[in-house]
């Protein structure tokens, strides 16, 4: 072999051991490239944990935050009816017996001839219950003296109109001292479109009443604006009982 032949094969073999000394070193440096992902993927994993973390702990806050609004809002609230309640009692009749409450106004035992709408609240172990009482008074110096056996209210409150029917046997019929009156009374408990009929009567201007039996014209009579004043009054009572209640 020549002199020639003997530096190829040197020349060769360096080339081959350069290659693979050059490959070797573009492993080792591509593999912590490689890696990167893997790293950033594990801390992008930390970071959305911690922010859902974040996320769930403020979603909470703003709960509580929320309940304590909702918290303060009705105690607030059950402070005003409260106050209110007060101020509507103060001019009231309040008797107790064996537990049971009455509200009502106090009324004159001979008024003015004609009828009337005295609704009153019966309240016992926190819950009340609004009675309409319609009463009709006559005396011998009314122009028309005498029974009327009415079983039909028409109630007029500045064009709201509605009329109640009522049960003849549940009439209270009262004769005064030396026939010098009579009464006729029903008390009822009202329902809702009865505390509906109150609302609209304690709301308006002009409040007109016919009391009659079916069939007979009956009376009509007109209610001052202290009566009207009075329904109003013990209608918002009711409500206010209703939201204490109710916990609203």
């Amino acid at each position: 072999m020549s002199t020639k032949h003997v530096l190829i094969g040197a020349l060769i073999l360096y080339l081959i051991l350069m290659a693979a000394g050059g490959a070797a070193y573009f492993a080792v440096l591509q593999r912590p490239v490689q890696e990167r992902p893997a790293e950033a993927s594990v801390e992008t994993a930390k970071d959305k944990a911690a922010g859902k973390d974040l996320g769930t702990k403020d979603a909470k806050d703003a709960e509580k935050k929320a309940a304590r609004e909702a918290a303060d809002k009705r105690l607030e609230a059950a402070k005003q009816r409260e106050k209110q309640r007060a101020e509507l009692v103060s001019g009231m009749q309040v008797i107790t017996r064996n537990g049971t409450t009455y509200y009502s106004y106090h009324h004159d035992e001979h008024p003015m001839p004609g009828v009337y709408l005295r609704p009153f609240i019966v309240e016992r172990d926190g819950i009340s219950v609004l009675k309409n009482d319609v009463y009709y008074y006559s005396s011998l110096e009314s122009e028309n003296y005498g029974w009327l056996h009415a079983d039909h209210l028409d109630v007029n409150a500045d064009g709201y109109a509605m009329t109640l029917a009522f049960d003849a046997a549940k009439r209270r019929d009262k004769l005064g001292k030396g026939a010098e009156s009579v009464t006729e009374n029903y008390v009822v408990d009202a329902d809702k479109n009865t505390v509906q009929m109150l609302k609209a009567v304690g709301n308006a201007a002009n409040v007109t009443l016919r009391f009659y039996q079916a069939g007979t014209p009956g009376t009509v009579s007109a209610l001052g604006r202290e009566d009207i004043r009075r329904v109003r009054d013990m209608v918002t009572l009711y409500e206010l009982m209703q939201a204490d209640e109710q916990g609203s």
